[in-house]
């Protein structure tokens, strides 16, 4: 039983060719969370939650070129009111020995908070990191994002509305095959 147990920890901790620069499918998860509470009669009594996170969908061509696709989400939600943002789009970087940059164009972005819906979202992403393999085929590691969305459409009239920057960081985990 111990032996079988020591292969499968070496093979899970063992670091491939592969993994260190070949080429293949990768999935990422991308997570922020960021929470707060205040008390007192200035500030008042309030609990906030934000959770963001992204899920991109890839493949890491052999010339270190990565084209994927992302979704992205963000959640605020302090009790008496939550705002939420979806946005998905394609994605171009590029990752070497762990480093990464990636571009997304968000092809499509709601918001909606407090009865309005903001639609027709377009606008831009930037990751930009660095990951480590924890197994043959697992991954670990953080970034920094910006994003930045413009909306032309509120509750169906023509109106521009623009998120024009914001930035945080995020932890990485995933799998390459």
């Amino acid at each position: 039983m111990t032996k079988i147990l020591s292969i499968v920890l070496v093979s899970l901790f063992s670091v491939t060719a592969f993994a260190a620069g070949g080429e293949g499918a990768k999935v990422g998860l991308s997570l922020f969370k960021y929470d707060y509470s205040t008390e007192g009669p200035n500030l008042g009594d309030n609990e906030v939650t934000n959770t963001f996170y992204d899920l991109k969908l890839g493949y890491l061509m052999s010339n270190k070129i990565y084209v994927g696709f992302i979704y992205s989400s963000k959640n605020t939600d302090s009790g008496a009111a939550e705002d939420k943002r979806l946005a998905y789009g394609a994605t171009l970087g590029y990752h070497s020995d762990g480093w990464f940059g990636d571009f997304s164009y968000f092809l499509s972005a709601e918001r909606e908070f407090g009865g309005t819906e903001l639609e027709k979202g377009t606008g831009i992403g930037l990751d930009f990191g660095y990951n480590t393999m924890v197994g043959s085929n697992f991954f670990v590691g953080g970034q920094l994002s910006y994003r930045s969305i413009t909306y032309t459409e509120a509750n169906g009239a023509s109106v521009d509305n623009k998120e024009k920057s914001e930035m945080y960081p995020m932890f990485n985990f995933g799998v390459m095959f």
